[in-house]
Parts: C-alpha cells; sequence; structure tokens
C-alpha cells in the first residue's frame, strides 16, 4: 500500500504537467509513392523517360525478336545520348559504343559487316577494317540492326497506351501501362519513376512489332563510356559521305 500511496502524487503531477504542455503542430505525413500511379497512361510512359535518360545510368538485359530478327540486350545507357554493352545480333556478339550520334560496333564475326557496309565497297572496307571498331552514324545502324540505343527508343510503345492497375515486380511497386500492340511496362511508384520491366508479344503478322522480355535495373551507377581510339576505328562515312 505505501507503494501506491507514494505513487498517487506522482501520477497527479503528470497529469498536471501533460495538461499544460502546449500540442505542436500536426507532422505532415510522408508521401508513401512518387504519386506516377495517378497520371494517365501516357504522362507515365513521358515519367519513366525522363527519369531514365535523368539517371546517371540504367542498364537493361533480355531478348527480342522483331520480325525474322533476334536480339539480345546487355547494355548501359548513359544519360540520353551514350550507351556502351553488348548486343547479340543473330546469333552473333556485337560490342557497342554510342557517344551522341556516334556509334561504333565490333562483332566477334566479322562476316555481319556484310550487312552493314554496300556490297559494293566491301572488298575495299573489309580487308582493311580487320579487328578495329566500325564508326558509322546511329540512324545508320539501326536500319540494320534494329539495337535500341537509348532510353527514348526502349521505351518506344505503340499508342494509344491504357493503364492497368498497381502491381509488385521483384519487390518493387510498380503500376503497368500496355500499348496497342499489347507490351507492357512496369514503372516503379516509389522512389523515381523508373522502368522496371516491358513484356511483349507481338501480334500475329506483325512485322514491326517486338516480342520479347526487357529488365531495367542498376540505375545511378557510375558507368563510364569510352569512345574508341581514332587508330583503332574505322569510319564508314569516309566512304559513304
Amino acid at each position: 500500500m505505501r507503494l501506491r500511496l507514494l505513487l498517487l502524487p506522482l501520477l497527479a503531477s503528470a497529469a498536471l504537467l501533460a495538461g499544460c504542455t502546449a500540442a505542436g503542430p500536426a507532422a505532415t505525413p510522408t508521401p508513401t509513392t512518387n504519386g506516377v500511379e495517378s497520371k494517365s497512361a501516357d504522362e507515365i510512359l513521358a515519367a519513366a523517360k525522363t527519369a531514365m535518360e535523368g539517371a546517371k545510368s540504367g542498364h537493361v538485359t533480355g531478348d527480342m525478336t522483331v520480325a525474322t530478327y533476334s536480339l539480345k540486350l546487355d547494355l548501359s545507357y548513359v544519360g540520353k545520348d551514350n550507351a556502351t554493352g553488348k548486343v547479340t545480333f543473330q546469333g552473333t556478339d556485337v560490342q557497342v559504343v554510342k557517344v551522341g550520334d556516334l556509334v561504333y560496333v565490333k562483332p566477334a564475326d566479322t562476316s555481319i559487316y556484310k550487312s552493314i557496309i554496300p556490297e559494293q565497297y566491301q572488298a575495299m572496307i573489309l580487308p582493311v577494317l580487320g579487328s578495329k571498331w566500325l564508326k558509322i552514324g546511329a540512324s545508320t545502324i539501326t536500319q540494320v540492326i534494329p539495337v535500341p540505343l537509348s532510353p527514348s527508343d526502349i521505351l518506344s510503345l505503340t499508342t494509344p497506351l491504357t493503364k492497368g492497375d498497381v502491381t509488385t515486380v521483384n519487390g518493387q511497386q510498380a503500376i503497368t501501362i500496355k500499348d496497342a500492340d499489347g507490351a507492357t511496362l512496369d514503372v516503379a511508384i516509389t522512389g523515381q519513376p523508373y522502368p522496371l520491366d516491358i513484356k511483349a508479344v507481338a501480334p500475329a503478322g506483325s512485322t514491326t512489332a517486338a516480342s520479347g522480355n526487357i529488365t531495367f535495373s542498376d540505375f545511378d551507377k557510375d558507368v563510364t563510356v569510352t569512345e574508341p581510339a581514332a587508330a583503332d576505328t574505322f569510319d564508314l562515312s569516309t566512304i559513304l559521305g
């Protein structure tokens, strides 16, 4: 009983102090998402492109098939204009470096050059190339090898777009959008609205739509894009103009 008698005055004092304490302002709740899930499908895609182009880098892996072409990607995009990595085109590994509007390619099998260099120039150029990098304009190389060389390329969806549901991709909350060909893109709704993956199945008979699965990862890592030395390159524009 003594313990109770001793505690009563202490409890009363504490209650008086609590009553005299001024209540502070209510804390502002911290948003749990980046808000992109409340936007339209077109706005979500635009946000994903902006986020990826604004990142220091972003890594892309996966397989794509476009018409009769097969392509395996292992690329890092650095900003909106630069890239480095490897693609496997029709079973041939090709090292790729993109700096602005210029692309350098170096295939494991140089016979692939026959699909890049006009036939009338092959006898002159192929013996000189050897193990050098081929320097070529980005718009020219993509006419032969349909490789997505920028965030804008890899995030090229067919309109109109529709918005799906919030989902989870490898533990990351995301919102799904779907394009007119049925391809789906998942975009993160926490942190930056980075793209997380693309799943595509080309409609029957399509010669332009892609099929495959693409995964995005390693955003904002330090990635160096090293432009090959002039002595190690052959500039195709010196022949083609």
